[in-house]
């Protein structure tokens, strides 16, 4: 059985938040996935898979994701300009993936309001992600 490489993408925009159960929620643009998001959401798999990578010469870790269904892709996330994401992914948190800007929604102190537009918008939702850098 022959497995496809994911497409791996460059996310627009990145944000962070927390819930207010203490949660820690990421939020990542990324416009080419709107049609993935589009049909993971009219499919509702109630589940997915993930693991991280990572690519030295480049200095990016990638986040690869997939459901059941076939769907999935993965996030590269470079260190230095990802360096504030990174660092709040540190441990477990709740990662959200749009086709949508982020904008102000997610700026300063963003109101519960706001997040609740990205979460419940053309949203996939990875829930439990853990992060830890490999040792470089």
């Amino acid at each position: 059985m022959e497995s496809q490489e994911p497409v791996i993408y460059m996310p627009a925009e990145a944000g962070t938040a927390f819930a207010p159960d203490g949660r820690k929620l990421v939020f990542f643009s990324v416009p080419e996935l709107d049609v993935m998001i589009k049909q993971v959401l009219a499919a509702s798999p109630d589940q997915y898979t993930y693991r991280w990578g990572y690519h030295p010469g480049e200095r990016l870790h990638v986040l690869l994701f997939g459901w059941p269904t076939g769907h999935g892709a993965g996030l590269a996330i470079p260190e230095g300009a990802g360096d504030a994401v990174l660092n709040f992914m540190l441990g477990t948190s709740d990662v959200y993936i749009t086709s949508q800007p982020l904008g102000e929604r997610l700026e300063g102190d963003a109101s519960p309001e706001g997040i609740d537009r990205i979460r419940f918008g053309f949203t996939v939702y990875l829930p439990n992600v853990k992060f830890k850098p490999e040792a470089t």
